[in-house]
């Protein structure tokens, strides 16, 4: 008599059970007594766009970072736009982008006009390979942006080296990393722009989509975005 094949599907009670893409509630009780009165004077202002409680984000989020200025906008996507065009890059500009990452990396080059490049990634890291970059190179190529992706610095020592080598400006994508850090500094402080992203889905945070694009000491490039 032949037997019958065991079944690969666990019980019915486990096929059923639930688990959540996104569990806050246990963050959220911890900050609950803090957040609280801060989201009650900000619905009692009506200031949700602008106004002190954005100014304080982009303080809070420089101090942290350790930088001059940091400016909130409406998304991270928009940050790429903006850093493209305060960087110069326009059209029959090429940038250098890693070919693992979110697709508005190079939505950002797109919008500007330039044309994105993609470059192979790193085994260990998942984050650009430079000797893949390297054979990528022609005139046309302005800027690299390096993405620290999981939360995993890219390796911007390497990357500032190449950068200076072939006078590229360099931007960084730090949607999926703000903390993390490289040789001890966090990472969106290498380059003269970067955008880091506080929503859910990168990291557990609380709020709206907020784009911040970080800048070190840059007056010039500053007016330009504001």
């Amino acid at each position: 008599m032949r037997s019958s094949p065991t079944s690969v599907l666990p019980p019915a009670s486990e096929a059923d059970l639930h688990i959540p893409f996104t569990d806050l509630s246990i963050q959220w009780r911890q900050i609950e007594g803090k957040a609280l009165p801060d989201i009650h004077r900000l619905f009692q202002s009506g200031a949700f766009s602008l106004g002190p409680f954005v100014a304080q984000f982009e303080q809070a989020a420089a101090d942290y970072l350790g930088i001059a200025h940091a400016i909130g906008v409406n998304s991270g996507t928009s940050a790429l736009h903006l850093a493209l065009i305060a960087a110069g890059i326009g059209p029959g500009d090429k940038v250098l982008v890693p070919s693992h990452t979110f697709v508005a990396t190079a939505w950002g080059v797109l919008y500007v006009g330039a044309t994105p490049v993609l470059c192979d990634i790193e085994e260990e890291s998942a984050n650009i390979d430079l000797a893949d970059a390297e054979r990528r190179l022609d005139a046309a190529v302005k800027a690299i942006i390096p993405v620290h992706l999981y939360g995993q610095p890219a390796d911007m020592a390497g990357v500032r080296a190449f950068a200076a080598r072939h006078r590229l400006v360099v931007i960084e994508d730090a949607a999926q990393a703000i903390g993390a850090r490289f040789d001890g500094r966090c990472v969106g402080t290498f380059g003269l722009l970067a955008v880091t992203v506080l929503i859910a889905t990168p990291r557990c945070v609380y709020g709206d989509l907020i784009g911040t694009l970080i800048r070190r000491n840059k007056a010039a490039t500053l007016r330009k975005i504001s």
